[in-house]
């Protein structure tokens, strides 16, 4: 009859291993159907995946239920590896293809501005840099690439630009490439700005309501990080006085929440700082 009836068990015992066992496929069903792996979001996956190794761990099952889950949990593991294996060889094999198209961008958004202020090449130039940009971001859309001739496109195979991840030394490079023209596009529409007072003063005060706005976040998210202490004494106070394990074991978790959340807030702030010194340096340099 197996173990589903082992000597020595009481009833109850036996339900609650056939009780773990739903919990346990319900886990890995909720795993399997859901999107993160369409997403490609494989840090989650994988947590995900460790928290149902961890509960093999720690529940009681009979060694059929066990053996079947397990090789369940197993085998969703192993596509999973075996999907990342492939997308690395193909980036692989397509970084040098990827980053020859970003660059192809990078150029003809220079040629644009060559010995040119006008206002329409400055507009092409932008959008063939945000253009570049969105294809090393790998966001790119459905929709064809403009100013790309489709053969270009064609080089790739068919393959999903997007999952090519570029290696680390290309999309250094292209990082860079797209930086300095990006810098030179800037220093191009300083000059404009600086030809046409009433577009330069209307920039100004944009930067300066911008600035403004990220001020304001910095402040609401001081009021947050006040909270956050605020909460976290108290449940240090509620920890200090309680004889509960229990308890005390929620109260060091949400402790350990509450320091996450201010870590986050102040790593936003930082960011933020960083966005206002290089709005009131752009502003002071015009």
């Amino acid at each position: 009859m197996g173990d589903q009836v082992s000597v020595g068990l009481t009833p109850e015992e036996k339900q609650t291993r056939m009780t773990n066992a739903k919990i346990l496929m319900a886990e890995i069903n909720a795993l399997k159907n859901s999107d993160i792996i369409d997403r490609r979001d494989y840090k989650v996956y994988w947590e995900q995946a460790r928290k149902i190794s961890d509960l093999f761990k720690n529940m009681k099952l009979f060694k059929s239920d066990r053996d079947r889950l397990w090789a369940e949990h197993n085998k969703m593991c192993d596509g999973v590896k075996e999907m990342m294996n492939h997308e690395k060889a193909k980036s692989n094999m397509f970084s040098g293809t990827k980053k020859e198209l970003i660059l192809n961008l990078i150029k003809l958004a220079m040629e644009f501005i060559e010995g040119s202020s006008d206002e329409g090449a400055l507009k092409q130039c932008g959008a063939c840099l945000s253009m570049a940009m969105i294809v090393l971001k790998g966001k790119l859309g459905a929709e064809p690439i403009p100013y790309i001739p489709e053969e270009v496109m064609q080089a790739f195979g068919g393959e999903d630009i997007n999952i090519i991840v570029l290696l680390r030394d290309d999309r250094e490079e292209c990082y860079q490439r797209w930086v300095d023209a990006k810098n030179k596009l800037d220093s191009q529409w300083s000059l404009k700005r600086k030809e046409n007072t009433e577009l330069y003063q209307a920039w100004v005060e944009k930067m300066t309501a911008v600035k403004s706005h990220k001020e304001d976040l910095i402040k609401q998210n001081n009021e947050k990080v006040q909270k956050q202490f605020d909460s976290k004494s108290k449940c240090e106070k509620n920890l200090a006085a309680t004889s509960d394990e229990e308890y005390a074991a929620k109260l060091r978790s949400w402790i350990d929440e509450h320091d996450r959340r201010v870590k986050s807030l102040q790593m936003r702030n930082e960011v933020l700082v960083k966005q206002i010194e290089d709005i009131t340096k752009k502003i002071s340099e015009q």
